[in-house]
């Protein structure tokens, strides 16, 4: 009896102990999930922000109309070369509010004057005071005449492609209606709005990556040549300009285009892949491996960029952390590794 008595105390604790790691021998008994990992690191971290705009012509010509009236000529279309002085559309000349035959009619009086005046003053007939009067009164005609012609032959002052035809023929025009833009292709410049926090850290000469909406493998590289310091009164945003060889033709104004630009450096950081994070009651946390078992972390971020968070708290550099199976898992689940970095600590 005294034997059993004595035994007694260690059966009791090695029940106590056995009982105290039941949780990890359940672990073991089951089939471990497959998961894929990686590791938290220590580096430097660049801050890319990703802005989205419009392009346009680095020079850009927006013709409207002068004058009330037909239109009754459209010699252009949209993305048609065209040559500075080229006549794009023409308005009916004969209509009232042209002046252009009233116009025509005292240039061409005018100028007749003017060489029967030349005559005479080369003969010594008349002044050379009355001589400057007929030169004079020509020169005002022949300017009047040229306002009145371009009111109705509509011409671009620039050469370039047409990016925007706004009329018909036979349709009505009325002053200040936009009819045509011209704009320059081979420089263009991509206009967007920055918010009031990005734009503390964006500066003339920045370099921006530039891409078609939907393509960001193929890039152009661009410089910022504008950054507004006061925000636009309507869109509460601040206006921002980059500009870009387009050599290869690969966008057109027009166009909607996408750009990242470099923010700022942060350096000497803990960082993990965007894919290790979960959202979880409402807080972020990550799967840590230790040993063969998942353990579920709360954690701090700061910044993200180019698939990487920064870590604040919760992980250490060198932790192991799931990436892809945290779906499978609860807190200390039994997991196999794999992967480039399923070496656990």
């Amino acid at each position: 009896m005294n034997k059993l008595y004595l035994m007694l105390p260690a059966v009791m604790l090695l029940v106590l102990s056995c009982g105290g790691n039941q949780e990890s021998v359940d672990n073991k008994l089951e089939d471990p999930i497959a998961v894929q990992v990686g590791q938290a690191t220590r580096g430097n971290m660049t801050i890319y922000k990703k802005f989205t705009g419009t392009i346009e012509g680095i020079e850009q010509a927006l013709l409207t109309a002068k004058i009330p009236g037909t239109v009754v000529e459209v010699r252009i279309h949209p993305g048609e070369s065209v040559r500075a002085d080229d006549v794009l559309l023409k308005l009916d000349e004969s209509g009232s509010s042209s002046g252009i035959e009233q116009a025509e009619a005292y240039y061409s009086n005018a100028k007749k004057t003017l060489n029967r005046m030349k005559h005479l003053f080369d003969e010594g007939a008349i002044s050379e005071q009355q001589y400057n009067n007929a030169e004079t009164s020509f020169k005002v005609a022949e300017a009047n005449f040229k306002t009145a012609r371009n009111m109705v032959k509509i011409t671009s002052p620039i050469s370039g492609i047409v990016t925007e035809l706004k009329v018909n023929v036979g349709d009505q025009t009325f002053p200040g209606q936009k009819l045509v833009t011209v704009s320059r292709v081979d420089s263009l410049r991509l206009k967007f709005g920055a918010d009031s926090e990005d734009i503390e850290n964006l500066n003339v000469g920045d370099t921006a990556t530039v891409y078609p909406v939907g393509e960001k493998d193929n890039t152009i590289q661009g410089v910022v040549t504008r950054v507004a310091r006061s925000a636009d009164p309507m869109t509460r945003a601040f206006d921002v300009e980059v500009s870009i060889s387009n050599k290869n033709d690969m966008l057109r104004p027009g166009d909607f285009a996408g750009c990242a630009i470099a923010l700022k450096k942060l350096s000497d950081i803990v960082m993990v892949p965007d894919d290790a994070i979960v959202l979880s009651e409402g807080m972020r946390k990550i799967f840590v491996v230790r040993s063969d078992t998942a353990t579920i972390v709360p954690i701090a971020t700061g910044e993200s960029s180019e698939g990487y968070t920064q870590i604040l708290s919760g992980v250490n550099t060198g932790d192991t952390v799931v990436t892809v199976g945290q779906g499978f898992l609860e807190d200390k689940t039994y997991i196999k590794a794999t992967g480039a970095e399923a070496s656990t600590k």
